[in-house]
């Protein structure tokens, strides 16, 4: 019987996991067309460090586990990605509250590359952000970020000396979390180890 039981807790582990999943925490709108500004620092974007920069609003304390933005590009050339996470609207690629470098799985998307980056971990309370993107490559042939249909037009295109356009159109980017499994499925699951207890317990006893 004491197999029965763990196998059951082993079950009810699973289960668990398969209820917390990753979740979507932020959406900036379908893909749009692409741009002609710079997600990447090679000789024909002029040898800069190119960063797009969008803004997000989270309704709620989240922990964002990753992201991924749609680029027009050749996958081959890829390295990785750098981000970060601003307070405010940037003015440079300083002052940032959280910012990493990354790799992400580049993958193909309804004909752009889609980088998608995944394992972080940046707690963030309720409250509006901003977040930045800069892909690293291997060859001169730049990537360029691609349009959000959301219709604003507030992104921001930064290089290591500052700014260096505002008021482009926003980028297609998500934000990912980790969801919380619902308190039915966790209390469903307990009330069945229960009984799997109970049952175990009165068996032992004939």
């Amino acid at each position: 019987m004491r197999h029965i039981v763990l196998s059951s807790i082993a079950l009810a582990a699973s289960m668990l996991a398969g209820v917390s999943h990753a979740a979507v925490a932020y959406d900036n709108g379908s893909i749009g067309p692409s741009t002609s500004w710079c997600v990447s620092g090679v000789n024909q974007c002029g040898g800069a460090s190119w960063t797009i920069a969008d803004n997000f609003t989270l309704t709620t304390a989240t922990v964002l586990t990753g992201f991924e933005n749609w680029n027009l590009g050749a996958p081959a050339i890829y390295v990785s990605t750098n981000w970060r996470i601003w307070a405010n609207q940037p003015t440079s690629l300083s002052e940032t509250i959280a910012s990493g470098n990354a790799v992400a799985t580049i993958t193909e998307d309804a004909g752009f590359t889609l980088a998608s980056v995944s394992g972080l971990a940046v707690s963030l309370n309720a409250g509006s952000y901003w977040i930045g993107f800069n892909h690293i490559l291997s060859a001169d042939n730049p990537w360029t970020y691609v349009t959000s249909s959301s219709g604003q037009a507030n992104a921001v295109q930064l290089y290591e000396g500052g700014v260096n356009v505002s008021g482009l159109t926003d980028a297609a980017f998500r934000l990912h979390t980790s969801a919380v499994p619902e308190p039915e499925s966790v209390a469903l699951i307990l009330a069945g180890l229960a009984v799997v207890g109970v049952a175990s317990r009165r068996r032992a006893a004939c």
